[in-house]
């Protein structure tokens, strides 16, 4: 997690339309995060009712993100409660491919809309090879989830560019659809048990967390959590950016929490945003686990990135 210092610096203080909610949190700077990213999601899928220019560019971007994230920009002229601090501030991410008018919005409690372009690179494509978040059993046989495009337009029984650490290949099985980019492979290796590494749930903005690289481990943080609506379906897949990215052949790898080791999400790529100031930023980006695993219809116990 960010230090909790930071949060309680970064978030005012309880917002009064969050009396009576719950949030799963173990400190006063989580909490905080908690009330104001649900609460601030509430606004803006009210203001999406009825703001017709605000719906539209919601619709228009790849990734809608609430939370603390990094503001290379300068903070002059920003007196709101969402103060810049250490270089971090809590606000609303409105990334598009296409170039959107650039523009920064004051939201209903004053938190920062800020409008990017965004340009996307998947590190899975050609002749690149992928790499295996989680392992699972089924039938006797070893399976693994990867990222779709990593295998994309291979036909089920075709042999996919992903291998497992002891460098045994993998035949394609199915994708996750044409929205979620997971899909599972299997494994010709027959080494015996899976090595459990921890429960699987969803990322949590803010928390630390470690890409499972072929490079090797690399810790960062969850900065952005894709904003989520009342239904969630295999149309509406759930991404998080990370403060930090991998390179060509890490689609597909692992991510994890830094503290337990609980399997969180799928790693992507990498994604750089364009403030309206000019500012860059380059993130990480990744899906969600359990939505890919739902999508999959794994059901199995899961072990992680490596099996012994």
């Amino acid at each position: 997690m960010l230090p909790d210092d930071l949060l309680v610096e970064l978030l005012p203080r309880e917002p009064p339309q969050y009396a009576g909610r719950q949030v799963e949190a173990s400190t006063a700077g989580e909490y905080l995060l908690g009330a104001w990213t649900q609460v601030i999601r509430g606004a803006l899928e009210e203001r999406a009712r009825y703001d017709d220019q605000f719906a539209r560019d919601v619709r228009r971007a790849v990734f809608v993100g609430i939370g603390v994230f990094r503001a290379p920009w300068r903070s002059d002229g920003f007196n709101g409660p969402f103060r810049v601090v250490h270089g971090y501030q809590f606000g609303v991410a409105l990334l598009s491919a296409h170039r959107p008018e650039p523009r920064t919005e004051i939201g209903a409690f004053g938190e920062p809309i800020r409008q990017m372009e965004t340009e996307f690179r998947w590190h899975g494509s050609p002749p690149d090879e992928g790499r295996i978040a989680a392992y699972f059993e089924d039938g006797g046989d070893l399976f693994g989830v990867t990222a779709r495009h990593v295998v994309d337009g291979l036909p089920a029984g075709r042999r996919a560019p992903v291998s497992c650490e002891h460098g045994t290949g993998t035949t394609m099985v199915r994708g996750g659809g044409p929205y979620v980019d997971a899909a599972t492979v299997r494994l010709g290796c027959t080494v015996r048990p899976l090595r459990a590494t921890g429960g699987s749930r969803s990322a949590r903005a803010g928390e630390q967390v470690c890409h499972h690289f072929d490079s090797g481990l690399c810790t960062t943080k969850i900065v952005e959590l894709q904003s989520t609506t009342q239904f969630r379906s295999a149309v509406m897949p759930q991404h998080f950016l990370t403060d930090d990215h991998g390179h060509p052949a890490d689609s597909g790898a692992l991510v994890s929490s830094a503290v337990n080791g609980d399997m969180c999400g799928i790693y992507l790529g990498e994604c750089t945003a364009r403030d309206p100031d000019g500012s860059l930023a380059t993130y990480g980006f990744g899906l969600d686990l359990p939505q890919a695993l739902d999508v999959l219809g794994i059901t199995s116990p899961l072990a992680g990135a490596t099996h012994a």
